[in-house]
């Protein structure tokens, strides 16, 4: 089973859970920006969480299916565009399961919502070289590659198979977006109380990136928000770190270093990292402090509630 990139599109990768416990030879951890909807495009696709996806960045290239293959798709916003070789153009959106038959082709693409999609394919996912016991890539997907699918078991395409949830799999993005992190000990003596910062709106770069999301303000530097003075040159982060350059705002992302010198003064609670993986550049974006005990909580929250919809999308597509 198997497609191939007529074009490449924005930054089509492979990714899966990355690279975790290699953090002390400085590897990143990489690996899927959006959890979450990586976890949905699987369960669709009949495959368990971990299965390496396809991941889209705003638009994909157009892919030819070179073999018969049934795939997941999942994504908020996205819309999948789908030419069957006999001539007809589908539309869906947001999260679909379909067959493909050779000669159909896809493409993905956000319109006004979310940034991020991923494709699964039945049987195991997407394969690609082992790095460290991971086939996560920076490396986007050039014109003329073929992706092979880890099974090479033939399917029997039923292009009239296409399945479309029948409820929305992501929650409803607000304006501005509220984000939760955990401040460290050293921002309120430096920088003013995390209540007050969570007043500040910020607005999401276009320098964005896998590596770091950016933040600017409408301001120089908002009022009552001071540079804070780092007390080393360089301290270990990890993703959803949060540091201040002196004018802009930072949340390292999941292709982020292991080491960084501008101060922190922050921690993006870690189920936030799915959400602001969807951020497009223009959000506007608002940081809410929260207690670890708080943000322990909300995370078992999200993953209990991730769990009850990956399974009960595995099992109805079973």
């Amino acid at each position: 089973m198997s497609i191939v990139a007529e074009s490449p599109g924005l930054f089509d990768t492979i990714q899966d859970a990355g690279r975790p416990g290699h953090r002390s030879f400085g590897v990143p951890v990489g690996g899927w920006f959006d959890a979450e909807s990586a976890a949905f495009a699987n369960a669709l696709a009949g495959n368990d969480r971990l299965s390496p996806c396809l991941e889209i960045t705003l638009r994909s290239g157009n892919y030819r299916v070179l073999s018969p293959v049934r795939i997941g798709v999942a994504g908020p916003g996205a819309v999948i565009t789908i030419d069957r070789e006999t001539g007809h153009e589908l539309r869906y959106s947001e999260s679909i399961a379909a067959d493909f038959a050779p000669g159909d082709t896809f493409r993905i693409h956000h319109p006004s919502r979310g940034l991020r999609t991923y494709v699964a394919a039945s049987g195991g996912g997407w394969s690609n070289a082992s790095i460290l016991g991971s086939l996560s890539t920076e490396v986007r997907l050039a014109a003329g590659q073929v992706v092979e699918a880890m099974t090479t078991h033939p399917i029997n395409p039923r292009p009239s198979r296409l399945r479309q949830l029948g409820f929305d799999l992501h929650d409803a993005a607000d304006d501005p977006f509220e984000l939760a992190f955990v401040p460290c000990d050293e921002f309120g003596a430096l920088a003013g109380s995390a209540d007050r910062f969570g007043q500040f709106v910020w607005k999401m770069s276009d320098r964005s990136n896998r590596v770091g999301v950016r933040f600017e303000s409408s301001q120089t530097t908002p009022h009552g928000f001071e540079p804070i003075a780092p007390s080393r040159l360089s301290a270990p982060v990890v993703p959803g770190t949060m540091q201040w350059t002196g004018s802009e705002l930072i949340v390292l992302g999941v292709a982020g270093g292991t080491k960084g010198g501008y101060p922190v003064f922050g921690q993006l609670v870690h189920c936030e990292i799915a959400r602001l993986a969807q951020l497009r550049p223009g959000s506007t974006v608002r940081f809410l402090g929260v207690s670890l005990d708080e943000a322990w909580s909300m995370s078992e929250s999200r993953e209990r509630k991730l769990r009850r919809n990956f399974m009960f999308v595995r099992l109805s597509e079973s």
